[in-house]
């Protein structure tokens, strides 16, 4: 049996694919093979390929599914593989905050754009940016992003850059759009939301951030939780 020791684990239950409750416990998801490992005093025995759920818990709120089938049955462990997930349809998506990642931005020409008023700054008045910036990377979804930058020098609501961003995963350099922007202190924090990774690269960018918040969850002195974005 492969080790799953090294795995963060979560609060779940486990279902029937018509969402009967049969166990509660905890699971791990491994996002090098793609499957789900349920654990618990007492699991169903089911045969190989029984299609079954895996539901995250986060104080007793649903938070994520995950679909597949038996691979691995016994008293007190169940696996399933060939998984697809989804989040709860109220559109609350798990993400990292009090991230310590940065990113290279290559903003993107003026012709690209379209004319748009600053956010709460005269044109004018504003400072022009450098084609290329190093920004901290403080939130992460597998739709958006924030960062930070300089109050003096704001960007547009749909100001678009190049990203290539430096953390441990192999996120390929892709393009992201300014949707919201907080221009509080020194720094303004930027919402951009993802506008070209392919939805591979968003499942792995989920993958990522589950395994990564739980581990920040179980050490809360070094940082990020999980919450919406």
């Amino acid at each position: 049996m492969r080790n799953t020791e090294h795995l963060p684990w979560f609060p779940a239950l486990l279902k029937t694919a018509e969402g009967e409750v049969l166990a509660e416990g905890s699971a791990c998801v491994s996002s090098e093979t793609k499957d789900v490992t349920f654990q618990s005093d007492f699991v169903p025995l089911y045969p190989v390929g029984t299609p079954l759920e895996i539901v995250r818990l986060s104080e007793a709120r649903e938070i994520h599914r995950f679909f597949g089938k038996v691979y691995l049955s016994d008293k007190t462990l169940l696996r399933l593989v060939s998984v697809t997930d989804r989040t709860p349809p109220d559109g609350e998506q798990l993400y990292c905050s009090g991230l310590a990642f940065s990113g290279t931005l290559t903003v993107m020409g003026e012709s690209e754009q379209t004319p748009r008023r600053r956010f709460g700054r005269k044109p004018s008045k504003a400072q022009a940016a450098p084609a290329e910036l190093l920004v901290p990377i403080v939130s992460l979804s597998e739709n958006r992003l924030i960062f930070l930058y300089d109050s003096a020098r704001p960007f547009d609501r749909g100001q678009r850059f190049s990203l290539s961003a430096n953390m441990p995963l192999l996120l390929p350099q892709t393009t992201i759009e300014v949707e919201q922007a907080f221009l509080f202190g020194v720094n303004a924090s930027y919402l951009c939301r993802f506008l070209d990774l392919t939805a591979a690269e968003k499942d792995v960018l989920l993958y990522f951030l589950l395994e990564y918040s739980l581990r920040q969850s179980a050490e809360p002195a070094t940082g990020g939780a999980p919450s919406s974005l």
